[in-house]
This record gives structure tokens, sequence and C-alpha cells, in this order.
């Protein structure tokens, strides 16, 4: 899976952001309220013999999320996904929009250069979109013929 099937402007959703979407409107949706948390518990939690109380309520965060991530993304059609993919698809998705990369950076929380650049992947397809923009600006229609590099 590449990091942001879908680009900028082309009208179609990444399954990151299907993910995040379904993610978000479940917690909301099942709890009724506002949830802090991607994923939260659904219904209390058993009730510890020993002091009387629950080890956990309705909302509450989740401890260890990998059982629920696997599910989400297979759910939400993207199986197999890892959480950076999250974090580099949106670097993309902000950066491709046209928003500055320092104001990207601030955003997607990334300290220094170097890892943004890491996680600011140019695809194929981005370099082919981009050299069909300097064509359509200089004017030219195919290649450069050996008078225009004189």
């Amino acid at each position: 899976m590449t990091a942001s099937p879908a680009g900028a402007g082309s009208g179609k959703r990444s399954p990151t952001r299907e993910l995040c979407l379904w993610l978000l409107t479940r917690a909301s949706g099942k709890l009724g309220r506002i949830i802090p948390f991607v994923f939260p518990h659904y219904t209390d939690g058993p009730i510890n013999p020993k002091t009387g109380k629950r080890r956990y309520l309705k909302g509450d965060r989740r401890r260890d999320s990998r059982k629920a991530w696997a599910t989400a993304c297979k759910r939400a059609g993207c199986p197999g996904m890892l959480r950076p993919d999250f974090r580099r698809t949106a670097v993309r998705d902000i950066v491709n929009d046209g928003t500055p990369e320092n104001v990207a950076m601030t955003i997607t929380g990334h300290k220094t250069r170097s890892v943004f650049d890491r996680y600011h992947i140019v695809a194929p397809g981005d370099l082919k979109a981009a050299t069909a923009r300097m064509v359509v600006r200089d004017g030219h229609s195919h290649g450069h013929s050996s008078r225009d590099l004189r």
C-alpha cells in the first residue's frame, strides 16, 4: 500500500482518512459523548473481587490497543496499516494541499527537518505531475532538442 493513494485534489478519500473517520465516529456514536481516545473501552470492565471496583469504565483509554488497531484497519478496508502510516499520509496530504512545510512540521509534531523529510515521501506520480506542470508552463510539447540545450 502506498503512503497516500488519493492525491491532493483528486476528490478521493485515502484509506487513512476513512479509517480515522470510522474510528472517531464509532467511539462518539457508541458512547454518546466525545471521547478523547481513539480506542476506548465500550463496556464497563469486570469488578475486582478484592477491591469491589471495576478495572475500567466505559470510555476509559485502553492500555494496549494492538488488537483494536488491527480490527479497525481490517474493517476500514486497509488491513496491515501501521500507526506511522497515518503520520506519513498526513505529512503528504498536508504538504500536497499547499500548506507550507514549516507549518506542516508543527501540525505533525516533527521537531527536526531530517525526520520530517523521511516522512514526506515523494511518489513517482508526484514527479510525473511536476514534470507535466513544467511542460505546460514552459510551453514544451515534447522533450528538448539539441538546440534548446546550447
